[in-house]
């Protein structure tokens, strides 16, 4: 697990405990035989909180490629992996995208609209798509 996933999960299971939540979030781990279809997940009964989430980090990039920034693989491209597995499982998809030391949460499904909409990249300041981290836990904890 890269450092950026375990600063994610780590939010993520406190908020879990700071709000005497029913969820437990973790890893899925990865493995160069069998393909990682996100990088986090939580599990919840509650809907918010049912989630399966995807981290992207860029040192000195504002925005993803959807060209560089998501992988592919025989089953199809990334994005249209993961949402075919949360509309299978139920769970909501989320990116969250590290820049500089901005750290930002999209709806997956708003990420593969752009993609098929024909954009070539999303940037980190479009502030109709991306949301402060921090403002996100604490909507979804309530």
């Amino acid at each position: 697990m890269n450092n950026f996933e375990r600063i994610v999960l780590q939010k993520f299971r406190k908020i879990i405990a700071l709000n005497e939540l029913r969820a437990v979030a973790y890893r899925l781990k990865q493995s160069r035989f069998c393909s990682q279809v996100c990088d986090l997940l939580v599990d919840s009964g509650k809907e918010e909180l049912y989630l399966a989430i995807e981290c992207k980090s860029r040192k000195n990039k504002m925005s993803l490629n959807f060209q560089s920034d998501f992988s592919k693989s025989k089953e199809g491209g990334q994005l249209e992996v993961l949402t075919q597995f949360c509309h299978n499982s139920g769970r909501k998809g989320i990116i969250i995208f590290k820049a500089y030391k901005e750290i930002k949460v999209a709806s997956l499904i708003e990420v593969l609209s752009l993609k098929e909409q024909g954009k070539k990249s999303i940037n980190m300041k479009d502030k109709d798509l991306w949301e402060d981290i921090e403002a996100y836990l604490h909507r979804i904890s309530k």
